[in-house]
């Protein structure tokens, strides 16, 4: 299973070529076109702003930085552009931001351009967050991007709904309620710009179909549209206890967990809490953050029953790690003690991350922070010899049953959670 695949059937998405029918040009406002810059001010050197043939750019002053804000504050709006980035370009235009940027970043929502073998264009981040939706969500889009070639960019922001295009091609799409409205901001860079124009009022018959990729949704302990639609539910609702237990309690645990501020908080402790219900066939993405050098683990197929003489349980465990792991099994989103992730270069240590799990039958995955970093049969001569091979070849059965609880647990250290989304395969398949 690519990450195509797994992105748009998993969710039932609607295929589309591109955005809803176009505007009548009198209805778009122009923000830069020609050589007018009225709508907009210089903030920094106005040396450094500089229009030729029709195209703005903005090169890096002596001292400071510069960028060209808009006069004017936008909420709701379909926004258009051509950008030509010149090389290896990494830059950005900022929208609904507070109008403030230096040369470490800005705030507000930033468009991204890059040009480079990354080619993350279309992707959506923020200063303060990082990235909010990097492209591993939809891989096609990498390709959008015409390398020292005009582009055609746009955006559309409707309430808490942000998508993003590159050359008609869907890049990103996320479900937000960080910034509500602000200014249009184009930051110094190598890219050229033209052909800036904006459309505000009713939005509703230019919007784009929703389901054109992969939607993330960055409201805490809360589900979007999109995810209704795609018969997702929460484990947690960041509030209370209801559907956690102990692992060897019917009771929540009394002590080691804090739920405060929507976030879920686990110290060091042998035992975690285990899910009240079984869990079939799904996927199960859960935001953690880890504390300097603590330890810990989302560990799926467990039956706590299997534990024995009051020793923890034990199930596939995604391993939870800040700081170098003892051996590349151990690393953080490895299946610990059984096989290392390909990539942990995008963990952030001081910052939030995402762990996806997907148990599509015999058929397992993790994923961390958009990025597919293993996959495994269960069930299978290989996956026998392999448990055969490690310290779980005492446990019957193991990674074999059919369903199984999910557990959180730290091991040492703290470790934070959020964000239990969770989407039931048996009921609504992977076609």
């Amino acid at each position: 299973m690519n990450n195509k695949h797994l992105c748009l059937l998993a969710l039932g998405a609607a295929l589309s070529l591109g955005p809803a029918p176009c505007l009548l040009s009198q209805a778009w406002t122009p923000l830069l076109h020609g050589k007018d810059l009225s709508k907009w001010k210089v903030q920094g050197s106005k040396s450094s702003v500089s229009l030729s043939d029709d195209a703005l750019a903005i090169v890096p002053p002596k001292a400071g930085s510069t960028s060209l804000v808009t006069k004017a504050t936008y909420g709701d709006f379909i926004l258009e552009f051509e950008f030509l980035p010149r090389g290896d370009a990494r830059s950005c235009l900022f929208f609904r931001s507070p109008g403030e940027v230096s040369a470490q970043g800005g705030e507000g929502y930033a468009f991204v351009i890059d040009s480079s073998e990354e080619g993350w264009s279309g992707g959506i981040s923020d200063g303060r967050r990082g990235e909010l939706y990097p492209l591993t969500l939809n891989p096609d889009a990498k390709t959008a991007l015409r390398k020292d070639l005009w582009n055609k960019a746009r955006i559309e922001a409707s309430g808490h709904s942000i998508r993003t295009w590159v050359n008609s091609v869907p890049c990103a799409s996320i479900w937000d309620d960080s910034f509500d409205e602000g200014r249009i901001v184009i930051p110094q860079g190598d890219v050229l710009w033209r052909d800036v124009r904006i459309f505000q009022g009713d939005l509703s018959p230019f919007l784009s179909p929703a389901d054109l990729t992969w939607e993330q949704d960055c409201i805490d302990n809360a589900l979007s549209p999109w995810e209704e639609r795609g018969h997702w539910t929460l484990l947690w609702d960041g509030k209370g206890t209801s559907g956690w237990r102990g692992e060897n309690s019917l009771e929540f645990p009394s002590e080691g967990w804090k739920i405060e501020d929507g976030v879920l908080t686990a110290e060091a402790s042998p035992f975690g809490i285990v899910t009240e219900e079984l869990l079939h066939h799904y996927i199960v993405r859960v935001d953690f953050r880890l504390e300097e050098g603590s330890v810990g683990e989302i560990s799926y197929i467990v039956d706590p029953e299997q534990a024995k003489g009051g020793a923890p349980a034990q199930g596939c465990r995604y391993v939870l790690r800040s700081g170098n792991a003892p051996e590349d099994r151990e690393s953080v989103s490895a299946l610990g003690s059984l096989i290392a992730p390909s990539i942990t270069s995008d963990f952030k240590e001081d910052g939030w991350n995402t762990a996806m799990i997907v148990v599509n039958a015999n058929r397992v995955e993790h994923w961390l922070n958009g990025r597919r970093v293993l996959w495994y049969e269960r069930n299978t001569p290989m996956w026998n010899a392999l448990v055969q091979g490690s310290t779980y070849r005492d446990i019957p059965s193991y990674g074999n049953i059919k369903d199984g609880h999910l557990l959180l647990r730290a091991t040492s250290g703290v470790v934070h959670f959020k964000n239990f989304r969770y989407k039931e395969l048996r009921k609504y398949p992977i076609q």
